[in-house]
């Protein structure tokens, strides 16, 4: 099953992924790949910072999307019910923060440098090509 999977292209959003539980360990353990930039941003609200929430994918050439290196959370704290406590908010709203992903979709250089017959990932790939 987790062989069929890691070649579809999924994204994975999920709650009670925490990288001190087991479960986030049989998380990644598929093959799913959770962001070095989310790994260590707060997703709930409150003072003392957590790290509930995920966004994960399986790469690959499947996947079709090249993350940017940027993810964040959004915290709306002040933003809405402004006169009320984080404590109050909560249960209005939530007390866990959006996530975000950013994804790459201009894929012109990579291909380019299959018709160059370059190798991409190689720094400057396009330095001895002639204009």
């Amino acid at each position: 099953m987790v062989n069929e999977l890691a070649t579809r292209a999924i994204v994975v959003t999920g709650d009670g992924f925490t990288r001190e539980a087991t479960v986030f360990d049989a998380f990644v353990e598929t093959g799913l790949w959770v962001p070095l930039s989310l790994q260590a941003v707060k997703t709930t609200t409150g003072k003392t910072a957590k790290h509930y929430d995920q966004i994960a994918w399986f790469q690959g050439e499947d996947f079709g999307l090249k993350p940017s290196g940027r993810a964040g959370s959004i915290d709306f704290a002040g933003a809405v019910y402004q006169e009320l406590s984080n404590a109050q908010v909560s249960p209005r709203v939530s007390d866990h923060l959006p996530l975000w992903v950013e994804f790459t979709t201009d894929r012109s250089e990579e291909g380019m440098a299959r018709v160059l017959g370059v190798d991409i990932d190689a720094p400057e790939p396009f330095a001895g090509v002639l204009d």
